[in-house]
């Protein structure tokens, strides 16, 4: 493809930045006309000798001052100064100050600078935006020259903390243009009260890091001394006092019952009293001392009639409240980007938090409410959108790109036939043509096929939708259908929609979760549908801390060939509860419950300048590496992955728990080098469908590496990255 002489393709600078990256750094990439003065415990001086410019002017007289080995700082639109920047060591913290002198000045005369082009894409061939340059507006007031020299905010180089000091020799003034030739800095610090730890001396530094050093460091030889100490060990806390452990995956938000049978059956230790078991979260913190905060589940255990009394066992019940993934604000993971389900840990021979019991007053007579606020979500992710949006940060849907007239199901259990009904539905633009498109939304069921509304979606736009119908008599018991039209196939993907309508009390499988909103006096609800007669009433308005009260037969009262439950609760708020007949209950797939290998990595001591994380897959064949490295001088620790998410991320699959290993182990063991064995997939969840579509198309993610969204080239080319 030809491009005009005064366009280029912006995505052929993308090789290059490519084979800079890649390319090692010299040792000669501190330039030779820099000399260090002086490195003490408090302050670096060295001197610049700036070298002799070479003045390039164009056919209207506009001149640009070259100075070998030196760019430019001015951004796009303002008057182009040459600069350069030199990389200064200094201690791990405190502040750091900085001076010069001019000691040598050479004048240039009236000079009129060019000014620095800036580029804008003009169009897009095939997806490709071509550029052009072009001279925004000046940035900068009319005569401002900046400073001789300036320095950015310190960061880190590996273990040593860097000062940033650019130079701007060229300076320019109603008498003309002066470059300074010889210049003096000083760059002063102190070292900071309380910066202790372990003597760098056990972490030495390794050959390519001090050759990184040594090639842009102006004092690379007072690194052994001002490099950032090693940290302490922190209190190994989270979890490693129990016996066993055993790791619960939890799907979705809600009540569970466990059942002991199951949960020994997936590796619990027979024999326990219920007072031997705990559920916790854990959440990595570092403000806490063992960079793990616990968060207790509180429970109860119902007595079965297959087992023995007072010790969890046979048809025995173990019941909380647990939050999903996408409920659980500290998991720090609302879209579920990295994984499905939040994890609660199950200890063993540990004391855990007992679900408070009350006397609530359910049998004061209160007013009638014969239906409540239901909520149905369809939110469980089925595919995943490699060209999503750039900058946003929820690349699963629930629906994949919809062909022109789609069906999306839903189950409503029990609505009722008064009042209204919502659906809010969350969608995002699959067209890369940038075009609009009309969606009509329709209710199908048993009923009937009613029309809701219609709405606009362009591009790549996300929008919420908010349906609403007044007539609640067209929802039927059961299957539902939200019926899509759109004027164009797979213009559009579905990221979740929420039900809201009016529901009557009507437990399925003894059970019902119901809400009643905010009144004035006690409300009594009746609940029917139950075939026994005992159960329990749990309040969980709080999540983090349910109440409990034991429903005796006296709370129930015959109904046909069941039973129901009259209450009269407190609606001074709105409140949540769950109704539990006995022996009902969610339950947890043996294959959700798997008994955790116990992990010390934040116990680990020593010094270690590479660290392996590694799938269980490749540990066997990856110790053969190991050995021969080691043989070579490298000091490696090798992690599990799996003990990665544990210790650092409270069991929960994420790339931030690799991300927060590595930084452990360069504050704690001086690690310069890290080895990820097994391929990561931008599809985290192995949802994106293969061929053919009923076939997972996405490999494992062995070990997750951080994905985001940015704009590569253009609209066509959105790419999750």
């Amino acid at each position: 493809m030809k491009y005009p002489d005064s366009l280029r393709v912006l995505g052929g600078s993308w090789l290059l930045l490519i084979l800079l990256v890649c390319l090692p750094v010299a040792a000669s990439a501190l330039p030779a006309n820099v000399r260090l003065v002086s490195s003490s415990g408090g302050s670096v001086s060295f001197e610049v000798v700036v070298p002799a410019p070479k003045i390039v002017p164009d056919a209207s007289g506009i001149v640009r001052v070259h100075l070998d080995g030196y760019g430019t700082f001015s951004p796009p639109g303002a008057v182009e100064f040459p600069g350069t920047t030199f990389r200064v060591a200094i201690p791990p913290g405190g502040q750091a100050r900085f001076s010069v002198s001019v000691l040598e000045e050479e004048s240039l005369g009236p000079l009129k600078l060019a000014r620095v082009a800036g580029e804008r894409v003009v169009r897009e061939e095939n997806g490709i935006p071509v550029t052009e340059p072009y001279y925004p507006p000046d940035p900068w007031q009319e005569g401002y020259c900046p400073p001789v020299i300036s320095a950015d905010a310190p960061c880190f180089m590996g273990r040593q903390r860097i000062l940033p000091v650019h130079v701007n020799p060229l300076q320019i003034d109603r008498n003309g243009a002066r470059l300074a030739r010889k210049l003096a800095i000083t760059v002063t610090f102190e070292q900071p009260a309380g910066v202790s730890g372990t003597g760098m001396a056990a972490a030495p530094v390794s050959g390519a890091w001090q050759r990184l050093y040594d090639g842009l460091l102006v004092n690379p030889g007072s690194v052994a001394v001002l490099r950032k100490p090693l940290a302490p060990a922190p209190a190994v806390g989270m979890p490693g006092e129990a016996a066993k452990r055993l790791k619960i995956l939890v799907s979705e938000t809600g009540l569970y019952a466990i059942r002991a049978d199951s949960l020994i059956a997936a590796g619990l230790s027979p024999g326990l009293s219920t007072g031997e078991i705990a559920l916790r979260y854990y959440y990595y913190d570092e403000t806490q001392p063992s960079l793990a905060r616990a968060v207790e589940v509180p429970a109860f255990f119902i007595e079965g009639t297959s087992g023995a009394p007072g010790v969890f066992d046979g048809n025995d019940l173990l019941v909380f409240y647990a939050l999903g993934i996408k409920d659980d604000p500290d998991a720090l993971d609302l879209d579920a980007r990295y994984t499905d389900d939040d994890v609660i840990w199950l200890e063993e021979q540990a004391a855990g938090s007992a679900m408070s019991s009350a006397t609530l007053s359910l049998q004061i007579p209160g007013n009638p409410v014969p239906v409540f606020p239901a909520v149905v979500k369809s939110r469980k992710d089925t595919f995943f959108y490699k060209t999503s949006v750039a900058g946003t940060t929820d690349f699963y849907f629930s629906a994949e790109p919809q062909p022109m007239q789609a069906s999306l199901l839903f189950d409503l259990p029990s609505p009722a036939s008064v009042g209204g009904y919502s659906i809010t539905l969350r969608a995002q633009g699959s067209d890369k043509s940038g075009l609009t498109h009309t969606l009509v939304f329709s209710l199908k069921n048993s009923n009937g096929t009613f029309r809701l509304g219609n709405g606009l979606i362009s591009a790549k736009d996300a929008k919420t939708f908010v349906l609403r119908d007044s007539t609640a008599s067209r929802l039927a018991n059961g299957r539902n259908e939200l019926v899509i039209a759109c004027n164009s196939d797979y213009a559009y993907m579905v990221n979740d929609f929420t039900v809201g309508y009016p529901a009557l009390f009507v437990a399925r499988g003894n059970m019902l979760d119901f809400t009643l909103p905010m009144g004035v006096d006690y409300m009594s609800p009746v609940i029917t549908g139950f075939t026994v007669n005992h159960g329990y009433l749990i309040d969980v308005t709080n999540p983090r801390a349910p109440v409990y009260q034991e429903l005796t037969p006296q709370y129930f009262t015959p109904d046909g060939s069941g039973y129901k439950l009259t209450l009269a609760l407190d609606a001074v708020v709105e409140s949540h509860y769950v109704v539990l007949g006995s022996g009902a209950g969610t339950g947890i797939p043996v294959r959700d419950i798997s008994v955790d290998t116990p992990s010390q990595l934040r116990g680990t001591a020593g010094s270690y300048n590479v660290a392996a994380i590694v799938h269980k897959d490749f540990l066997q064949r990856f110790a053969e590496y190991v050995d021969r490295r080691r043989s070579q001088g490298y000091r490696i620790v090798t992690a599990d992955v799996e003990d990665v998410y544990d210790e650092f991320n409270g069991g929960r699959h994420s790339p931030y728990a690799v991300k927060r290993f590595i930084k452990y182990g360069f504050d704690h063991w001086g690690v310069e080098f890290v080895i990820l064995v097994g391929d990561g997939q931008m599809d985290y969840k192995q949802v994106m469908k293969g061929n053919p579509p009923a076939q997972r198309g996405s490999p494992p993610d062995y070990v997750p590496t951080y994905t985001y969204s940015v704009n590569v080239s253009g609209l066509y080319d959105d790419e999750v990255t």
